[in-house]
């Protein structure tokens, strides 16, 4: 593959590191005004703080590397197989059952980390008797985050790791960081793997970030009735989560069995190219990774032309 100049010149730890000190500096400044104190002080206020800091180190990190924001994003979700996000139903049984799968051994062996961490330390998806704050949970979980995430886990990291190490390693090290930065491990790096097919497949990060969105939205369909009702959020117990195993074996087997059948039916086939790779002007430094050569924006993916 040859990855054109602006991800050999992007490091994916000074894209961490300086996300960390930007959001740290803005949360910092959050608190010295009242009404910005007051929305850091919810769960999703704070992350919307950390968003803000994302998005400002990755603008400020595209116009440092002369990036191309319409090669990165692709084409618009009316000219793209946008009915592929419906794999983020699978996707979602295989997130939930993924939680209990790697939760529940560890409930035998550390059960006061996973009662204080993982069922009590995991912040309510949605506010409780705060109409502005639910409508802010709402648009922060189902459109700010997939489209914060998604462009910076499958647009700048994916292409990055995969400039130094090449496309496959690019997909397990992204995933592995987008699964490390949230609570449930296996369900989340199975669906930034998902997600980044979804990208190579289409040549269109709109469409991950829509799988994304309706990923969320249907975990919040859940919580939506008992945050709408007011009903206070009790977290589970250690007995009580561990009884769940049937829920969370067919939660698996329904996941895994859908994904296989996405996996056959809509998986890229041959050379896994880059969006970004796949049109290289001439007059583009680029760098040889691997020796495969970047295909047309037009060659048939997937099988499906």
């Amino acid at each position: 593959m040859r990855i054109p100049r602006p991800f050999s010149r992007l490091p994916a730890l000074a894209i961490l590191a300086l996300t960390l000190v930007v959001a740290t500096a803005l949360m910092g400044v959050a608190q010295l005004f009242p009404e910005s104190r007051r929305l850091t002080e919810s769960p999703m206020g704070a992350m919307l703080v950390v968003y803000l800091g994302i998005v400002l180190v990755l603008l400020g990190m595209a116009r440092f590397a002369s990036l191309d924001w319409n090669r990165l994003l692709g084409p618009t979700l009316p000219h793209t197989e946008w009915q592929l996000a419906s794999v983020a139903f699978p996707l979602a049984a295989m997130s939930y059952g993924g939680f209990w799968l790697f939760w529940v051994p560890l409930s035998y062996v550390i059960p006061g980390v996973v009662q204080s961490y993982a069922l009590e330390g995991m912040p309510d998806l949605l506010s409780r008797n705060d109409p502005a704050r639910l409508f802010l949970d709402i648009v922060g979980i189902t459109v700010v985050a997939p489209v914060v995430e998604e462009i910076l886990f499958r647009g700048f990291l994916l292409h990055r790791f995969a400039a130094r190490w090449g496309t496959t390693a690019g997909i397990i090290v992204s995933s592995a960081f987008f699964a490390i930065l949230h609570v449930e491990l296996i369900g989340h790096f199975l669906f930034g793997v998902a997600m980044c097919a979804l990208y190579i497949r289409s040549r269109s990060l709109w469409l991950p970030i829509l799988a994304h969105a309706v990923n969320n939205a249907f975990a919040l369909s859940f919580a939506f009735p008992d945050a709408l009702g007011g009903a206070p959020e009790a977290p589970a117990t250690i007995q009580e989560f561990r009884a769940e195993w049937p829920t969370g074996l067919v939660a698996l087997a329904l996941g895994a069995a859908g994904l296989m059948w996405f996996w056959r039916r809509f998986a890229p086939h041959g050379a896994w190219t880059l969006p970004y790779a796949v049109e290289v002007p001439v007059d583009d430094p680029i760098d040889p990774i691997d020796p495969v050569e970047p295909q047309p924006a037009d060659a048939p993916v997937g099988g499906v032309s």
